[in-house]
């Protein structure tokens, strides 16, 4: 049986940044094991694009803070590998006074302000009439608040784990994919890993198999953790306005008609724009395979682009479908799970979790380090259901 100090089960964003976390370690034994293959699309860490921001509503705000550290070790990453992939092009939210997205507060626009006030974060507030003239593709709806932050960024999901992985076994991590965890056995101070190919024993174990997580946790949390289709589309835009949008960073849109929340981003292929919803609807159910009908992209035209975007042709180059796991309050779960010997949980980090999956890396390698963690994480237990 091989043993290991540390085994890191899904290298999604949170997989790959504990690992990579993990391998700065020199006195540690590292392995990551992945069920699928390398940059799968089974998960949620995929889809080309993610936005990265500092000021952060959601949350008692404790989010802000693990934002700002994302962004020193993502320039940390950037860095190391002489690899770019995020692109500061600023970020707008245009919202309503009622609508927040899931897990933000009823008045997720002024908490964020308010976040970018007492961090000294670089943001602007416009006057009504002159975001319209930033950002003509917008179709004018009056009353709604906004905010800028310009050093917000879109960023390559894919890119990110890649080099982050790359990195890791460069300093001498060990990775395997095609190989599915089956159970986990707790020993007197390690814990079994028996696997469809082989057993480990580890020291310790960080879970971050996003939707597959609830196969892990105790009877009792299972009904915690739902998991969701959510649908992504590529849709093309009219030629007189491909410029307009290849310059311009993504935008979130409190809808004030369908009441609905929409974010929009720029895709890397020109002349065509990412929009993705958050819907709650599809439960998924970890066996079949979600799909995307014809339905779909057209409702999502008539519903919610033209009603609030100019500029989009009613064509859909493409669809995507990505899992969403969710607790009841929309927050994180990073805990120790206490029927197994040193296994902690990184869990139901879905729809605001990208940006701060460099810091939540870099604290799982403190806690097994025994370190003072940078970042706060005491709002994430899973007792608190």
């Amino acid at each position: 049986m091989r043993r290991y100090d540390v085994i890191v089960v899904g290298l999604g964003a949170m997989g790959a940044s504990s690992l990579y976390q993990l391998s700065k370690e020199q006195d540690l034994k590292i392995l990551g094991i992945e069920q699928f293959t390398k940059g799968h699309e089974n998960g949620s860490s995929h889809g080309e694009t993610r936005i990265v921001r500092q000021a952060i509503g959601e949350g008692n705000g404790c989010y802000t803070t693990m934002a700002k550290r994302s962004y020193e070790i993502l320039d940390e990453i950037e860095s190391r590998s002489g690899k770019k992939f995020a692109k500061k092009q600023g970020l707008l939210l245009l919202f309503n006074d009622r609508l927040k997205p899931k897990g933000g507060k009823d008045d997720f626009l002024a908490k964020t302000i308010q976040q970018a006030k007492l961090y000294n974060i670089n943001h602007q507030i416009y006057d009504e009439n002159l975001v319209y003239q930033k950002f003509p593709f917008l179709v004018e709806q009056p009353g709604l608040g906004n905010y800028f932050e310009p050093g917000a960024a879109c960023i390559s999901p894919e890119d990110a784990i890649h080099t982050q992985l790359k990195l890791a076994t460069e300093n001498g991590a060990n990775i395997n994919y095609h190989e599915e965890v089956l159970s986990l056995v707790k020993q007197e101070n390690t814990t079994i890993i028996k696997t469809t190919v082989a057993e480990y024993e580890a020291k310790h174990v960080i879970l971050t198999a996003g939707a597959w997580l609830k196969n892990f946790v105790e009877p009792k949390y299972k009904g915690i953790l739902k998991t969701f289709v959510q649908k992504i589309y590529w849709f093309e835009v009219e030629p007189e306005y491909e410029d307009i949008f290849d310059k311009t960073g993504p935008f979130l849109i409190g809808d004030p008609v369908t009441n609905s929340f929409i974010y929009v981003m720029p895709s890397y292929n020109k002349g065509l724009v990412k929009f993705g919803f958050e819907e709650f609807n599809e439960e998924f159910n970890l066996v079949d395979t979600p799909i995307i009908d014809e339905k779909d992209t057209s409702n999502i035209y008539k519903n919610y682009i033209s009603p609030n975007i100019k500029g989009i042709k009613d064509v859909c180059d493409k669809a995507k479908t990505c899992i969403y796991t969710i607790t009841p309050d929309y927050n994180f779960i990073i805990d120790d799970l206490s029927h197994y010997g040193n296994v902690t949980i990184v869990s139901a980090c879905s729809g605001h979790g990208f940006k701060h999956s460099f810091s939540i890396g870099e604290a799982m390698a403190d806690k097994v380090c025994g370190r003072k963690m940078k970042i706060q994480l005491d709002n994430f237990s899973i007792d608190r259901f």
